[in-house]
């Protein structure tokens, strides 16, 4: 019985140590599972913002470009109520450009060419003729048409009726300013009232 009481001092501190060591690289391992773990979670968090952020910027350029468009067709509304028609007289070597104003505002500074060449004169109306007697002569450019108003800008030429493109320029209630031709094509413009109509 004696030799059971005796204890090897020497074994206590070995197993002792290995005990410890193993419990660190037990610990050490939990450690470096659990980041592994966290690190895996931080990734499919990130993965996941990435994609909501990716759909958030999508519904942020639809939601953009629903906005522009809105926004330009009620640029556009005021100046597609604008009508431009052209006629010719080959008799009287004389083009006409009528404008309506079919919108419920006016519209400004109305410039005409027919190509080079400016109107000769200015008339209310859509007759095409100038009656100084009921006073509908009207200077150019014109500084303003009304709702529902027509007026014609008629050029002349000695030899031939005038050629080319015929285009008119406005400012409509806005401020925007835009061109339209003969063919009833129309674009924005510089909003310089003065800027040259192009050929």
């Amino acid at each position: 019985m004696r030799a059971m009481s005796v204890i090897h001092w020497g074994d206590v501190p070995a197993w002792a140590g290995a005990i410890f060591a193993a419990s660190a690289a037990g610990a050490a391992i939990w450690t470096l599972a659990s980041q592994r773990a966290q690190l895996s979670e931080q990734q499919q968090f990130i993965g996941e913002q990435r994609k909501l952020m990716a759909e958030q910027s999508a519904t942020l350029a639809l939601e953009r470009a629903e906005r522009l468009a809105v926004a330009k067709a009620r640029r556009l509304e005021q100046a597609r109520h604008i009508e431009a028609a052209k006629t010719t007289d080959r008799f009287a070597r004389m083009a006409r450009l009528f404008i309506t104003n079919r919108s419920s505002a006016p519209i400004t500074d109305v410039h005409v060419k027919f190509g080079e060449l400016a109107p000769g004169w200015v008339s209310e109306g859509d007759s095409g003729y100038v009656d100084k007697d009921r006073g509908n002569e009207r200077p150019h450019p014109l500084p303003t048409i009304g709702p529902s108003r027509t007026f014609c800008f008629a050029a002349y030429n000695d030899v031939e009726v005038p050629g080319g493109l015929a285009v008119a320029a406005f400012t409509d209630d806005s401020g925007v300013r835009w061109q339209l031709d003969e063919h009833g094509n129309l674009e924005e413009m510089p909003s310089d009232p003065t800027a040259p109509l192009p050929p």
